[in-house]
């Protein structure tokens, strides 16, 4: 069966409105019928991101769709400019534009050279592509048009690249990755990509001493900030009480100074009687050997698992990619281009617990108790910035989900 039962898996299309409207101050233009335009926006929403860009659409009639007459394009870029004088111009090309197989990035340096506006053409990895190489993309086209030469280094700063409202609790972790950085070294963001930033921000990005890059999808955009401007990086995720410490030595023998050992005494206490609690509960509970499935993106499996398994002792038999995965390495990180194979695939492992999407707790819902821990996303609210799942704050968080999953009557012990 290759038919989707709840929501397809979002296209490359998704990844760039996802990521580029979080930019105020960004001009949008989506070559395609509005319907799809509509969709994109509507999404904000349900993910609970805000869209702070500026998103127009052609609104292409059926007979250019079928003809793909590139006049309208021309026209909706140059009335654009005239109207709003924006510094670039990003134009999204839709999936009905891509099949035509129309040359944007030739028209877009075509109509870059008639103004001050730099036109640049995003997307066209194919429909196939999943969302995640659209964050890419984006990050990518930031880090090489729109970040400006620096005139000096602010050695107080750095940048975040990777944060994005694709992620389910965005906007907490990224205030946690934020305390961490203050409360062990002193530093503060200079720019965000791309939760809540402009232009104006991205712009003197370049100014900063370093960039943190927290997903796999903003490693080409801090390769080429280093290569422009001699930013060093450093790529993680902190998950846990051990895997955020050791992401702070990390970061801190790139910065070449040692995180702050108070701060993070301080945290491994509240972070350990929590632990203790969690530990009470499953004895009480008796699911100590309690088993999960755990669904989600790339970097949630690969740094959060380690926490969960090596931290937690919870059994993981099972870890689901909620997105393709380029040259992965993991073997045991599945992905599934099908409801059902997917769905199979969990029911078969038996667990105790669900760390999953929404869909797929929707699903198994009465069957495996479960916490929400990535997108897609079907009304849940994470609007509160000081739950996160990262970081020592983030361990606690899910340390109390779980507690209470053990408490829940229908734990079998395994």
């Amino acid at each position: 069966m290759i038919l989707f039962e709840d929501i397809p898996y979002g296209s490359e299309r998704m990844g760039i409105i996802w990521t580029l409207g979080e930019v105020a101050g960004a001009c949008m233009l989506e070559f395609g019928p509005e319907g799809s335009t509509h969709y994109a926006a509507a999404q904000h929403g349900t993910y609970n991101g805000k869209l702070r860009a500026s998103l127009f659409t052609t609104g292409l009639s059926e007979r250019e769709v079928v003809f793909g007459d590139p006049g309208i394009l021309e026209k909706s870029v140059r009335e654009l400019i005239d109207t709003h004088r924006p510094s670039h111009l990003f134009v999204v090309p839709s999936a009905v534009c891509q099949i035509i197989g129309m040359d944007l990035d030739g028209l877009c340096l075509g109509l870059s050279r008639e103004s001050d506006t730099r036109v640049l053409s995003i997307g066209g990895s194919g429909i196939d592509a999943g969302y995640t190489a659209g964050v890419e993309r984006v990050l990518s086209l930031l880090a090489e048009h729109v970040v400006c030469q620096p005139s000096g280094v602010d050695a107080g700063t750095y940048n975040v690249i990777g944060s994005g409202m694709d992620w389910y609790n965005y906007q907490a972790d990224l205030n946690e990755i934020e305390r961490l950085m203050a409360g062990a070294f002193g530093l503060g963001a200079k720019t965000v990509f791309t939760t809540g930033t402009s232009m104006k921000d991205l712009m003197a990005a370049g100014e900063a001493a370093c960039n943190i890059v927290i997903r796999k999808e903003g490693l080409a955009c801090a390769k080429r900030l280093e290569q422009r401007f001699g930013q060093p990086y450093f790529y993680g995720t902190p998950y846990g009480l051990k895997g955020t410490i050791a992401w702070l030595d990390a970061v801190g023998a790139m910065i070449r100074a040692a995180p702050s050992a108070d701060f993070i005494e301080k945290e491994t206490l509240e972070v350990n009687t929590l632990k203790e609690r969690l530990d009470y509960h499953r004895r009480m509970s008796r699911s100590t050997n309690a088993s999960v499935v755990m669904a989600g993106n790339y970097d949630l499996l690969k740094y959060c698992g380690p926490f969960i398994r090596d931290e937690l002792d919870f059994q993981i038999k099972g870890s689901v990619l909620t997105h393709p995965v380029k040259a992965q390495e993991e073997d045991e990180l599945l992905f599934f281009r099908n409801d059902s194979a997917k769905y199979t695939h969990i029911a078969a492992q038996c667990p105790d617990f669900l760390l999953a999407d929404a869909v797929t707790l929707r699903h198994f819902s009465g069957q495996i108790p479960g916490i929400q821990v990535s997108n897609p996303n079907l009304g849940a609210m994470r609007l509160y910035k000081h739950t996160p799942f990262m970081g020592f704050r983030g361990a606690q968080v899910l340390i109390q989900e779980l507690a209470n999953l053990a408490l829940k009557p229908t734990t079998v012990s395994r």
